[in-house]
């Protein structure tokens, strides 16, 4: 039976709307709590295409969010093998192990594509080296609000200037239905098209107005003939005294007069300012490129406070804690596993292979301030860890981890510049005058009587069960297996060479 509720109690959010609020929030929750506890039941090397697999299916925005975060953490907790070394000396540099491990990888017989993905760094507030960081920082701050300010001033206009648009559109849609073959239309247009000329043209002229005539000077007659003659001929066939029928066709004449001006000029005016909005949008997008890197070289200048509470971070110590990571990857030839008799010749697979290594950097450094003709530059030296890690992925698991990274570094660039440049991109397609090549729609799918009996069956199914660790054969897992595999003996060579390259003990 339904629930009966007043008028005030209908204003208010009922205890029931409030439990399903509450229900929803209940069941994300449980949901990353199920992925959590799904993954905790797999291999390493499992859990990785497992979240991936889940991302691409997940709809929920806030669900592929946590995803996407959960990803990140699993990634860095679940590498295929992970090889350590630390090396401590205050007296040498940290800058040539950073490079000698660049080069490395990127160089034969390793011939890794080399990528740096992550740059953080922490200083004591005491230090030197704080100061000149914060100084340069603030520089780059205020650099990017003046421009930021100047996108704003362009955006007030560009948004300006689309509502003029939408508002001609309107108007030149009336003109467009006047000249329609329905007569319904065609005559609701003239109508309304007559009642703007009397509202915003003829009352202009005060006692002589058509309104005023009608209601000061009792020429009640001269408005229902004005509203109903379609033209000049009809307006003369009408039953009118002369003296109404004089001025009826004075001011008909007037009215077609402005209609035909009216149209040309509105249509001129709607082309200049689609003319003078795309030149905005131009403005726009140029001062956006021009503030990018003022927010880029800002966000990495910032420091990553939340290690300021570290242990090896001591506020009147000359310190700081810098964390780097680079990343390597290889793509695995389905053609040499062919030739090495791993595979048959008629092998096929899905999606491409790499082997993928992070050689991840933690220095706890002491600045060593140097004077050079450019001004005082800073020499690293103290401790670092290096620890390398290996996977074997798809170039799809690939795409959505370093997809997640950029999300991360570039988030408050994209909120404060991107975002403005794509809520008015659907306008500007609309209004550009230069015709675009569009993909056609899909045709919206219609669920067959079938489809809706199965969906309900789909909701009374746990939400995890049956998910395909995406599109994988028996050959893309041994070619996946085979990039696991190198990835490890890769990791291990870069680790070795570096050991007995520096005079370290190594087996």
């Amino acid at each position: 039976m339904a629930e009966k509720r007043g008028f005030f109690s209908a204003l208010i959010p009922s205890v029931s709307t409030f439990r399903k609020e509450e229900k929803k929030e209940e069941k994300k929750d449980r949901f990353i709590e199920d992925v959590q506890e799904a993954i905790g039941s797999k291999e390493g090397h499992e859990k990785i295409p497992y979240l991936v697999s889940l991302i691409k299916i997940e709809e929920d925005a806030e669900n592929k969010k946590n995803l996407k975060k959960l990803l990140a953490s699993t990634f860095n907790e679940s590498p295929d093998v992970a090889y350590t070394l630390i090396y401590d000396s205050f007296s040498e540099g940290l800058e040539p192990i950073y490079f000698w491990v660049l080069d490395f990888m990127s160089t034969s017989p390793i011939s890794f594509k080399v990528e740096k993905t992550k740059e953080d760094f922490t200083a004591s507030v005491g230090s030197a080296f704080f100061g000149e960081i914060g100084g340069r920082a603030t520089k780059m701050q205020e650099q990017a609000m003046k421009m930021l300010g100047t996108i704003n001033t362009v955006i007030r206009s560009v948004i300006n200037l689309i509502y003029d648009l939408k508002e001609f559109e309107i108007r030149l849609e009336t003109y467009e239905k006047v000249r329609s073959e329905k007569p319904e239309e065609k005559e609701a247009a003239e109508l309304g098209l007559k009642q703007l000329w009397m509202d915003q043209v003829d009352l202009k002229k005060g006692m002589g107005s058509i309104n005023q005539m009608a209601q000061q000077l009792q020429f009640v007659t001269l408005r229902d003939a004005y509203m109903k003659a379609a033209s000049l001929e009809e307006a003369e066939k009408m039953d009118l005294n002369d003296r109404v029928k004089r001025i009826l066709l004075n001011k008909l004449q007037e009215y077609f007069k402005w209609k035909e001006i009216s149209e040309k000029e509105l249509r001129n005016r709607y082309e200049i300012e689609k003319a003078y909005l795309k030149s905005q949008i131009a403005s726009l997008k140029l001062y956006a490129e021009w503030t990018k890197p003022y927010l880029i070289a800002a966000k990495k200048l910032e420091m990553n406070i939340s290690n300021l509470s570290s242990a090896n971070i001591v506020s009147v110590f000359n310190n700081m804690e810098i964390e780097l990571e680079l990343s390597g990857s290889k793509e695995i030839k389905l053609q040499s596993l062919v030739d090495d008799k791993d595979l048959p010749e008629e092998a096929k697979i899905n999606d491409k292979y790499y082997q993928y290594i992070v050689a991840k950097f933690s220095f706890r450094s002491v600045p060593h301030s140097v004077q050079t003709p450019q001004g005082y530059q800073y020499r690293q030296g103290g401790k670092v860890t290096i620890t390398f890690r290996s996977y074997g992925l798809s170039e799809t698991e690939l795409n959505e981890i370093k997809k997640g990274k950029e999300e991360e570094t570039y988030q408050l660039i994209d909120e404060m510049v991107g975002t403005s440049l794509q809520s008015i991109s659907d306008d500007l397609e609309r209004f550009s005058a230069i015709e675009k090549d569009k993909k056609k729609k899909e045709e919206p799918y219609e669920a067959g009587p079938l489809s809706v009996i199965f969906s309900g069956f789909k909701d009374m199914l746990h939400p995890l069960k049956g998910v395909k660790l995406g599109n994988e054969s028996y050959f893309d897992n041994v070619v996946k297996e085979k990039a696991r595999e190198k990835a490890k003996g890769s990791a291990f060579v870069i680790y070795d060479v570096y050991k007995k390259a520096h005079d370290m003990m190594s087996f």
